[in-house]
């Protein structure tokens, strides 16, 4: 398994606290856009001499509507697949669980299992997948194409177990 397919497991493992960051990024560019001045001079000159350059602030309101459409079209999709990674989650057995736990969460040494990192990276493509779906977004198919069609199989196979 590459780093690619270990980073999206990891993103998965750690959805919860990419969506608390998102609020935390919204609420302080909120916080910013409130605390800056809304009067301005056009004979207002910067430390250099220079004219400041004039922000029209309805301009500046669009773009923080826009940016909190956004924010929240996101946390809506991330609610998505943590519902339903959580469900493929509370499927697993306690050890295969604890294993990625510890992998991916806590960054521990573990025993390699490629069996169950091939799961849950086959239940990650799916929920991508459906995710693209449900939201209208680009969809990306989930199995490549290879040379080897018994691993081709076995990838469908094991996306469907």
């Amino acid at each position: 398994m590459d780093e690619l397919d270990q980073s999206l497991i990891h993103e998965y493992m750690n959805i919860r606290y990419k969506q608390t960051r998102i609020k935390a990024r919204f609420k302080s560019i909120k916080h910013l856009f409130w605390e800056q001045s809304f009067i301005r001079s056009p004979f207002a000159i910067d430390d250099n001499g220079n004219p400041e350059s004039i922000v029209r602030y309805d301009r500046q309101v669009n773009a923080l509507i826009d940016l909190e459409a956004l924010s929240q079209q996101t946390q809506t999709e991330l609610n998505f697949k943590r519902n339903y990674f959580n469900k493929y989650l509370m499927k697993l057995p306690n050890n295969d669980y604890m294993y990625l736990v510890m992998k991916y969460r806590k960054h521990g040494e573990v025993v390699s299992n490629a069996l169950i990192e091939q799961q849950t990276l086959n239940e990650c493509n799916q929920i991508e997948e459906a995710t693209e779906h449900r939201f209208g977004l680009e969809v990306e198919v989930s199995v490549e194409p290879k040379e080897d069609v018994n691993e081709m199989m076995n990838q469908v196979l094991g996306m469907i177990s």
